[in-house]
C-alpha cells in the first residue's frame, strides 16, 4: 500500500485520528474535517453577532456545516471494495 504524502496541518493530526485507506489505496485520517469546522463555525458566529454581517456569516455558517456532515456520511459510509 501507497504512503500518502500529508500535509504539515495532517501530520500534527495524523497520530489522534483513525487512518482509513482511500480510494487509491492510500492511509489517511478520518474525521480531520472536524479541525476546520469548528473553528470556521466558531468565526462566523463572532462575526454574526459582532457585526453587520449577519446575514452572510449565517449563510456562510449554513454552507460549511451542510458539507461538513457530508464529510461525515461519507466517512461513516461502508468501504466499497474495487
Amino acid at each position: 500500500m501507497a504512503q500518502a504524502r500529508l500535509a504539515p496541518i495532517e501530520t500534527l493530526m495524523a497520530p489522534f485520528l483513525p487512518q482509513r485507506p482511500n480510494y487509491r489505496g492510500e492511509s489517511i485520517p478520518v474525521g480531520a474535517g472536524v479541525f476546520f469546522v469548528v473553528p470556521a463555525l466558531a468565526l462566523l458566529a463572532g462575526l454574526a453577532v459582532l457585526t453587520e454581517l449577519r446575514r452572510s456569516a449565517l449563510l456562510h455558517a449554513f454552507a460549511i456545516a451542510a458539507f461538513a456532515a457530508l464529510g461525515l456520511l461519507d466517512d461513516q459510509r461502508p468501504r466499497r471494495r474495487r
